[in-house]
């Protein structure tokens, strides 16, 4: 990997993360007092033993060490710097910090490589079975390389078990037979599956992700019956008998489970039975002593009535031979302890079974309460998950035993870290499926497996934690480049972003991982966007705009005959009364012709002998302890059937442009700054370079879009005026989307993965349509604004793109 230096002060931010993004860092450590020797310790191979150290600058306020070391690969650095104090003569340490490197790929595309980051990724996911076999996947992916995705995340191609899901896999270590046209052995399978990825690298440019699955393997994996031990059972783990007698009532009696019972853990009279027998004196009952006593009690779960105690241990516990009690009272004693503990055992279990109907229902939503520590092992006796129903698990899959560390289950753990080196070996990346429910030694342990063999590796993770601690502490040690919900964003996040195949060709229904089998269609869309950029490229004159304008009727009641002369004044005119009103049967009048907006007006009595208003029209407080009169023209515009420039069924020309500026944008480190607003029905996104790029005459792009939430009322807001942030260069695109609510005449193809073909995406690309003006800030004419007419008519998709020249350009330095 290249190195690059550059200078960073390590401060933990909130989340206790320094994100790094080259290879090659200066650590600026503040050590409390001068000191003559320092030495940095790390837990990461990565950090190599070239290591400069600069003196404290004397003459500074705050004297630095700065720490030069290389860091030799992508991923999780923890450090320490180690340092001599000369005033405590004592050998002292930093906090321990981490650092992440984020790995950059070099894209070879139009004869030439270029470097990408991980933040400038565009990212599609794919099912990988409707890519078909591996020679036919060259034809699909060229299709969506044609719209800007950089980035290819598949699912699982390994063995697929007997419910056929992508994510429930027979054998990890051999790809299904379906991606190849003859049976292949194990080692040919992959030679040929890399040479197809080498090969699409190289002739499309494309960065590859591989999903992984560690937590579970299909019911029917032949290794996994041949290793029992690779699982959780009754014969390794008996503590979940309990576990499986509710999973045995729930399945059997599923419509009255929320009433499921665990009886008493203890049987009270068959253990005082078999006291007897250790009784020689009375006992002295401490309630203190019942902790000791329920650590002596094993065999939790592993049967009805099967909780055993050390009877032994429990005689020689409670019995004071200087006590003398008779028996029936030291039976009837030891009984009530018991009691006492499987009273503490039902409010438990009770417990339990709130949250298993909890999470039975959270099954059904799929939105599972997740784990807390992530340290722990989901199948441990300590925190009863499975009997909590907390652990997540499929009807198709059997959830894998890896216990703490390799020697827990060699085997296992052997034989997955073979098929993360092997995907590590052949993808840029991996993701981590149902990371929250994978502990944090394992997950640990197979990335640094798959750093090995890739030290430029990227991570992404599926990880809902229940807290942000839990999740930074995942993130932090693993060296996770992305969070999977991070990544769903649009082309102006600052991030990486991702989105599956078949929203930009509106796929009615997300396609299962299980049950779809259709293959992904190969358009070629080159010849529909050559044609929108030359379109595009026209100079073309703008369209003369309708006039737009109404005949207001006004009006003023006289009130006295000492009322001779009416003028109305308006707001729009700085209030100069240049309209005469005519007296017709006592009331004065007159039309005037005004464009579309709100006005405000006041009548002009005898010549300016006072002003009035007419109060039976509507009137606001003009803020100065006085009401006007208050008018609103409204347009008239037909926005459904003025013609867009372009008109398609798909978003292929948006996913372009927005990949296409995603990729631009955050091609830089500290060049882009981005800000959000909402107001009313509008949001609005600005993306802008710090200093302007040579080649170009602007520096920000402006988004508009318009929104509808289900808790707010729809807008009524005719006529929405928003502020720009810069003066107006370029319409890059503005238009809405049409989708017909009955999809009753949606046409399902069998064979091939279709969207709605009656979908209508309406595009304006050249100007924008008559109902959107960008006029100068009547506040401030140095400044612009955009005026959308007819507002409430618009769909709630309505977005408008711009380019624009910041209003303080000229004081900026041009860079690149």
């Amino acid at each position: 990997m290249e190195s690059i230096k550059q200078q960073i002060k390590v401060n933990l931010d909130e989340d206790g993360m320094i994100p790094i993004n080259k290879p090659y860092q200066n650590i600026i450590i503040d050590l409390p007092s001068v000191s003559d020797q320092q030495q940095i310790l790390s837990q990461s191979s990565g950090i190599s033993d070239e290591l400069d150290i600069y003196e404290p600058d004397r003459t500074s306020s705050i004297s630095k060490y700065v720490f030069i070391l290389k860091l030799t690969y992508a991923g999780s650095f923890f450090f320490q710097i180690e340092y001599y104090d000369k005033i405590t003569q004592s050998t002292l340490y930093t906090d321990p910090q981490y650092l992440i490197v984020e790995p950059r790929f070099d894209i070879h595309q139009q004869n030439r490589y270029s470097q990408l980051n991980t933040r400038q990724l565009s990212v599609l996911t794919v099912l990988s079975r409707c890519m078909g076999k591996l020679d036919q996947w060259e034809g699909f992916l060229q299709t969506q390389r044609q719209l800007g995705y950089n980035t290819i995340h598949l699912t699982p191609i390994q063995q697929y078990g007997v419910s056929q899901s992508l994510y429930s896999i027979a054998d990890h270590n051999r790809l299904d037979d379906i991606y190849f046209e003859s049976y292949l052995a194990q080692e040919e399978q992959l030679e040929l599956l890399k040479a197809t990825i080498d090969n699409l690298k190289q002739e499309q440019g494309w960065v590859f992700i591989m999903d992984i699955v560690l937590n579970h393997s299909a019911r029917n994996s032949d290794w996994v019956a041949k290793h029992p031990e690779v699982t959780y059972n009754l014969s390794n783990c008996p503590w979940l008998y309990a576990a499986h007698q509710l999973d045995q009532a729930i399945l059997k009696f599923s419509h009255d489970y929320a009433n499921c019972k665990i009886s008493s853990c203890i049987n009270v009279a068959e253990h005082v039975k078999k006291l007897e027998q250790y009784m020689k004196d009375p006992l002295n009952i401490d309630p203190k002593k019942i902790d000791l006593l329920i650590r002596n009690m094993n065999n939790h779960g592993e049967s009805r009535y099967g909780v055993t105690l050390d009877l032994e241990f429990a005689s020689n516990l409670i019995i004071d031979e200087s006590l003398k009690k008779p028996k029936k009272q030291i039976l009837e004693e030891f009984a009530d302890i018991l009691n006492v503990i499987n009273e503490t055992w039902r409010v438990k279990i009770g417990d339990y079974m709130s949250e298993v109907i909890k999470n039975i229902e959270q099954d059904v939503r799929y939105n599972k309460i997740q784990l807390k520590n992530i340290k722990e092992e989901y199948g441990g006796k300590d925190h009863w998950h499975h009997l909590r129903r907390s652990a997540i698990c499929w009807g198709d899959s059997v959830k894998l035993r890896y216990g703490n560390q390799p020697s827990d289950s060699p085997y296992l753990w052997n034989y997955m870290a073979n098929y993360v080196k092997s995907m590590a070996q052949i993808f840029d990346g991996i993701r981590l499926d149902n990371a929250h429910n994978t502990p944090l030694p394992l997950a640990t342990y197979m990335i640094n497996q798959a750093r090995n063999v890739n030290p430029n590796l990227y991570v992404c993770a599926e990880l809902f934690c229940d807290s942000k601690q839990s999740e930074l502490q995942y993130v932090k040690q693993l060296g996770v480049n992305h969070l999977l919900r991070d990544l769903q964003c649009n082309g102006m996040s600052g991030n990486a972003i991702a989105t599956t195949f078949g929203f930009d060709i509106f796929v009615p229904k997300q396609p299962s991982v299980v049950y779809e089998r259709r293959l992904y269609p190969k358009v070629d869309y080159s010849p529909m966007l050559s044609e929108i950029a030359k379109l595009k490229s026209i100079k073309q004159i703008a369209k003369p705009r309708p006039c737009n304008k109404q005949i207001v009727h006004f009006f003023y009641k006289q009130k006295s005959k000492l009322e001779k002369t009416i003028e109305l004044a308006l707001s729009c005119t700085n209030w100069m009364p240049i309209y005469q009103l005519k007296l017709v049967n006592g009331v004065f009048q007159t039309d005037i012709e005004l464009p579309i907006g709100k006005y405000e007006y006041k009548f002009v009595i005898n010549g300016g002998q006072y002003w009035s208003c007419e109060t039976s029209l509507p009137m606001v407080d003009n803020g100065c302890g006085d009401n006007n009169n208050f008018i609103e023209v409204k347009g008239k515009f037909d926005i459904k059937n003025e013609e867009s420039d372009v008109t398609h069924n798909n978003l292929v020309y948006i996913r372009k442009v927005m990949n296409r500026i995603h990729e631009e944008f955050n091609q830089y480190d500290q060049y882009v700054s981005m800000f959000h607003q909402r107001q009313d029905n509008i949001i609005t996104m600005t993306r802008k370079f710090a200093r302007t790029l040579k080649h170009q005459n602007f520096d920000i792009y402006f988004l508009i879009c318009k929104v509808e939430y289900p808790y707010e009322r729809q807008s009524s807001t005719e006529v929405s005026v928003v502020k720009l942030p810069g003066t107006f260069v370029e319409l890059e695109f503005c238009g809405y989307l049409e989708i017909p609510e009955d999809l009753e005449y949606y046409n399902y193809n069998h064979k091939i993965v279709n969207g709605i073909e009656t979908a209508r995406l309406n595009l304006f690309i050249k100007n924008l349509p008559s109902y959107i003006s960008i006029d100068d800030d009547p506040n401030n004419h140095e400044e612009q604004q955009i005026k959308i007419q007819a507002f409430d008519q618009l769909p709630a998709n309505y977005s408008i793109l711009l380019k624009l020249k910041s209003y303080d350009l000229e004081n900026d330095e041009e860079f690149y």
